[in-house]
């Protein structure tokens, strides 16, 4: 073989060595990325997941509060018609509609607590009918239908990880 054949085979083989060595980075690289989205889609679902389950756990301190709430409400409005304000022992507060005593009709309640406000429709001291509800502590807001105390019926929901327009079923 002539020097030049030789040269030339040296050359080609260090140019081969070199290409899987720069293949080897560059999938080293893909593999770096593809493991960085992932970490990056795992921690946003962690981050979903923890807001769904702080507001769950608000709402559930919400609906265990309106049942105290509720008889406090009875005990000390029993007389209580037509439209008025009232302020519960807890803080939170209930401007508009009653009847026998109790928040029926149209009002807004602020939670004392939280900031959270609830303006709407109401029968016999739960949300039911159309209303919004605002949560300043997740910047969680609901439009839409109520049905005892849930979402339930078509509404819109925008909190941190987006909106959703749609159908609710007791809450969800």
């Amino acid at each position: 073989m002539s020097d030049e054949a030789l040269a030339l085979q040296q050359q080609l083989l260090q140019e081969a060595t070199c290409n899987e060595k720069r293949r080897k980075e560059l999938e080293a690289i893909a593999a770096d990325q593809q493991n960085t989205r992932y970490q990056e889609k795992l921690a946003e679902r962690k981050r979903r997941s923890l807001q769904r389950q702080n507001r769950e756990q608000r709402e559930a301190e919400e609906h265990a509060d309106a049942g105290k709430l509720l008889e406090e409400m009875k005990a000390a409005c029993k007389e209580n018609k037509g439209q008025n304000a009232y302020t519960f022992s807890n803080g939170d507060t209930y401007d508009g509609e009653w009847k026998d005593g109790m928040i029926h009709g149209k009002g807004v309640y602020k939670r004392a607590a939280t900031g959270a406000v609830y303006e709407g429709e109401w029968v016999e001291g739960k949300r039911t009918g159309e209303g919004k509800y605002s949560d300043p502590l997740t910047n969680l807001t609901y439009t839409g239908s109520w049905l005892d105390n849930f979402r339930h019926g078509e509404g819109e929901l925008t909190d941190a990880s987006g909106t959703y327009v749609g159908t609710f079923q007791q809450g969800h």
